[in-house]
């Protein structure tokens, strides 16, 4: 089934390019996700070798201050020991650790988990505590590199080394990527290697632009999130 992505709430600020792209949309959680583009077996493959995917639809959120571990862990919410470092939780939620303080924290990408919204709500019956929310899904884009080129052309766009034997699974960079500021979480929850990139929201166009600039020399393409999922 394909739903018209005008008639959700949330959709990618890619969403048009979509559509040109002949992309079949998905409802989760009144968002429109692209499901995929053209063939759902060959894009399969192509994840494998090398593709880019556009989460920015999907529940994140993020939350900062002295009180922000204490408050997580009291609801009982794993998150990594250092920062730099993300985990999966129970849930199927990422948790990236940014900083002692800080915590960027992205929903399961196979299903809703309705932990975004559960954490949201604590936070905003608690105003006495040292913490406070950051509205990720409306700063921050959100897509995923994958594919056993994904580090080649990651070197291409980034100075942090990516290749797979230097920067572990769970790993976080806070860096540059084509010139924009961005956050890299390795998150190989599949077969092939996966690399989360969020970036600022209102750049999203021009970064995917040039991640599909970058993957050209290795025959890269769009996909859509089923690759994830199925």
């Amino acid at each position: 089934m394909n739903i018209n992505p005008e008639q959700t709430l949330r959709r990618s600020p890619l969403y048009r390019q979509h559509i040109e792209a002949g992309a079949t949309f998905a409802e989760r959680d009144n968002s429109a996700v692209v499901s995929y583009f053209s063939n759902p077996q060959q894009e399969q493959e192509q994840a494998v070798s090398l593709a880019i995917i556009d989460l920015s639809p999907l529940a994140r959120t993020g939350f900062k201050g002295a009180d922000t571990v204490s408050l997580l862990t009291a609801n009982a919410f794993s998150i990594p020991d250092f920062p730099n470092q993300s985990l999966i939780n129970d849930k199927g939620l990422i948790v990236a650790r940014l900083s002692q303080q800080e915590v960027f924290i992205l929903d399961s990408v196979s299903e809703s988990s309705g932990e975004i919204e559960r954490l949201e709500n604590l936070w905003g019956e608690d105003l006495s505590s040292n913490s406070f929310q950051l509205q990720r899904a409306d700063s921050h884009a959100w897509f995923a590199l994958t594919g056993k080129s994904a580090p080649e052309v990651l070197a291409k766009v980034c100075a942090v080394d990516m290749r797979l034997n230097k920067f572990e699974n769970l790993e976080v960079a806070q860096t540059s990527v084509a010139r924009s500021n961005a956050i890299v979480v390795r998150v190989d929850q599949t077969s092939f290697p996966c690399f989360y990139i969020l970036s600022d929201l209102s750049g999203s166009e021009f970064l995917w632009g040039c991640m599909l600039d970058a993957m050209e020399e290795f025959e890269g393409k769009a996909v859509g999130m089923d690759v994830l999922t199925d």
